[in-house]
């Protein structure tokens, strides 16, 4: 951690066989990491685990002697990485935690499209069943249109993305905490009868100049808090 000089990793292997299978949480946060190259072994990448490498470009997949295995992408594992131009989901992934590519405002994420627990719709990350959006990358802007069959945005999927409206109308929406935290662009939402807006939701959304709220909604603590 905070090794800041540190521009490149090279993952050793024995005559193309690799032995690693988790990256730690934190385990190269802060560093000056230009490019990275993931062994297919590694099954695990953990919480944090490249958080702020602001200089971070790319990174890929050894796949050489193997299709790549990871299952497990930790919460916030590419945060802040804002030079971060793409990401490619490998088709074992079947679990993620909270936005792991939160403010990395240029990032395209894509995935493999054999992949069995998500899904991509829109450039935009969600369960398979496109009923849960989990993550929004952040090149994405203008308005926002949601999955037909979105009944629910997760905790931090757009926080400091530059979108500028989105509509959520099906009754009984549920949009969760921190949703949309730090949305600067953000000027119009509209949300149906019967939703749940969690606490600080849309806060620090300081261009929002336009709001619709349906009937019986539950608005929680600071849903709003800061919107100038």
């Amino acid at each position: 951690n905070e090794c800041t000089e540190l521009a490149s990793i090279t993952f050793e292997s024995n005559e193309g066989v690799y032995a690693l299978e988790t990256i730690g949480n934190s385990a190269f946060a802060k560093t000056s990491v230009q490019s990275v190259v993931i062994p297919y072994s590694v099954k695990s990448i953990g919480q944090r685990a490249f958080e702020l490498c602001r200089s971070l470009t790319s990174v890929t997949f050894d796949d050489d002697g193997g299709a790549p295995r990871l299952e497990s992408l930790g919460t916030y594992a590419f945060k802040n990485c804002e030079e971060l131009t793409a990401f490619e989901i490998p088709m074992t992934v079947n679990s993620i935690g909270a936005n792991p590519f939160l403010y990395d405002s240029k990032l395209v994420l894509t995935m493999n499209a054999a992949n069995a627990t998500f899904k991509m719709h829109n450039g935009m990350l969600y369960n398979n069943d496109l009923t849960i959006l989990l993550v929004c990358p952040g090149y994405i802007t203008g308005e926002v249109i949601l999955a037909s069959t979105c009944v629910e945005i997760k905790g931090e999927a757009f926080v400091g993305s530059q979108i500028e409206s989105i509509s959520m109308t099906q009754t009984g929406f549920t949009i969760n905490d921190w949703a949309f935290n730090y949305c600067r662009s953000l000027t119009k939402v509209e949300i149906g009868n019967e939703v749940y807006v969690g606490k600080l939701a849309f806060r620090y959304c300081e261009a929002l100049i336009d709001i619709t709220i349906g009937e019986n909604c539950t608005v929680n603590d600071q849903a709003f808090y800061h919107c100038t």
